[in-house]
């Protein structure tokens, strides 16, 4: 590895002897890894995280059962996340497995962005993009197994080989580009968005062949060769779902269902994006002050760099719900952008300082409190719910999915995410008639109802909530409450158990 590592720098930052880009390199990975461990630990065994990470972990837990995506498990993520949680469940079901292999590819990920840094910054701003990339993964609530925390990995190999690329001034694609759409085809199994930032960089690698005289016929044959990379691995989960007999369910979840779903009003959208923007102000400054004066290195990839970050805006853009970890693909191309400012001889410690400090007092990174809080609030109610119920299947109307695993309970239906079930913005948006799916869920008399007193997911399907209310109150015999903590807040959360047939004593409390 030691004798490639010089070529991965070919800009003028720096011209010492191999040993010194070896030390260089190997401290600035260390440092990065080092710092993401310390910074995510507290995290670590944490099975309430977040209710994305649950489900994802779920699924691929429930794939070893023999259960399939889509058609026994419904969501709209691509099939390659759930074949990475899936290879995750093979070495364990528990939450830290996942978290683990999140520290890996988020460190890694910083890693790849020194590596890109160094071909216009030093070691030191290099060092600092890498450090600032992975403290605001934390702020959009990337601090466990969010889909970009893994997909940006591919994404950033994938611009460090364009930009290697282009440092040979090409006038022909090489394996780099072919690496480049290889992997951008890999991220897109992992999330839709992808295609986005897939098709910019695909395009300015024809830009780059106009530019250097290349003729028509060998941009159309770069173009098709690129297109197909980039669309294999997609098309392999197409043919292996086909072939299952389950094309129209997968197509529908992949594409369909994207335009069926309802969204905010403007009102909501607008409020969201706007505490986004206002809680990652802070990286804005080294980002926009590496534009100014600059026009060294960094000016001959500028141009990949800010279409590939324009691109990522968009596809934060064309899924308008701008919940905080949606914008969590944006922080990989501004940390790049960012490491110019943050290389400066005294200005950037400060700059890179008072980012990582701001992200600690907005997240805190070392909050094993909560962790060890969660773990018990969750051991609680599943002893509470195996001790009072001694059946075997389990509703989550509105809860923590993480129960159907600690308490060995089965779920009666492809809509286990609770949201799909309990938030009008799901209605139908599944293959299945939401409302008609939770009678049918409601008529198998699950044991045990776990909920909510008030819907989190709002506007709620309030049709849903009825009918888990009328059931509960004509079928549980009994009720408690309990407390889990989830997404750095505590919710308090109803159990209702023994649903065969016996009147509750007491009429719950759900409210709509």
């Amino acid at each position: 590895m030691s004798s490639a590592l010089p070529a991965i720098h070919a800009g003028p930052v720096g011209t010492s002897s191999s040993c010194y880009w070896r030390d260089s390199y190997l401290l600035g990975w260390a440092s990065i890894s080092l710092f993401a461990l310390l910074w995510r630990m507290a995290t670590f065994g944490n099975p309430t995280l977040h209710v994305d990470d649950q489900f994802y972990s779920l699924v691929g837990q429930q794939m070893h059962q023999g259960m399939l995506p889509y058609v026994d498990i419904w969501d709209r993520k691509p099939f390659g996340l759930f074949l990475l949680y899936y290879a995750i469940a093979a070495v364990s079901s528990e939450p830290l497995a996942y978290q683990i292999a999140a520290w890996l590819a988020a460190s890694t990920t910083g890693c790849v962005v020194y590596c890109m840094s160094r071909y216009w910054s030093s070691g030191r701003g290099a060092v600092f993009a890498g450090l600032i990339y992975i403290a605001f993964l934390h702020i959009s609530g990337g601090e466990g197994g969010q889909a970009p925390v893994f997909y940006n990995l591919p994404v950033a190999i994938a611009v460090l080989a364009l930009v290697r690329w282009l440092a040979q001034a090409p006038a022909q694609p090489d394996r780099n580009v072919w690496l480049a759409m290889g992997l951008l085809g890999v991220a897109l199994t992992i999330k839709q968005t992808v295609i986005f930032e897939a098709a910019a960089l695909g395009t300015c690698v024809l830009w780059q062949l106009l530019r250097t005289g290349s003729g028509p016929l060998a941009i159309i044959r770069t173009a098709i060769a690129s297109a197909m990379l980039g669309a294999g691995p997609t098309l392999l989960c197409f043919a292996f779902l086909a072939l299952a007999g389950h094309f129209e369910v997968f197509w529908h979840a992949m594409f369909s269902s994207n335009l069926h779903k309802e969204y905010p009003d403007i009102y909501v959208m607008g409020a969201r994006a706007l505490l986004a923007v206002l809680a990652t102000t802070p990286l804005m400054v080294p980002f926009a002050l590496s534009f100014i004066g600059q026009t060294g290195p960094i000016a001959r990839f500028r141009w990949l760099l800010m279409t590939w970050l324009l691109a990522a805006v968009v596809g934060v853009v064309s899924v308008p719900n701008f919940y905080l970890h949606y914008f969590l693909p944006l922080w990989l191309p501004v940390a790049v952008l960012s490491s110019p400012a943050l290389d400066r001889r005294c200005f950037g410690p400060f700059l890179a300082l008072v980012c990582l400090a701001y992200s600690a007092l907005i997240a805190n990174p070392f909050n094993f409190a909560w962790t060890q809080r969660s773990r018990q609030e969750v051991a609680a109610a599943s002893a509470m719910i195996n001790q009072l119920d001694h059946g075997d299947s389990l509703l989550v109307f509105e809860g923590p999915l993480v129960l159907y695993r600690t308490t060995g309970r089965h779920f009666l239906s492809p809509l286990i995410f609770p949201t799909h079930l309990a938030w009008r913005q799901e209605l139908n948006v599944s293959h299945l008639d939401t409302n008609r799916e939770l009678r049918r869920i409601l008529s198998q008399r699950p044991d045990v109802i776990v909920t909510n007193p008030r819907p989190r997911s709002k506007p709620a399907n309030q049709e849903g909530w009825r009918l888990v209310e009328d059931y509960v109150r004509t079928n549980c015999l009994w009720h408690r409450e309990t407390v889990i903590s989830e997404i750095y807040r505590s919710w308090r959360t109803d159990v209702y158990g023994g649903c065969r047939g016996v009147r509750l004593r007491t009429t719950p409390k759900i409210r709509t």
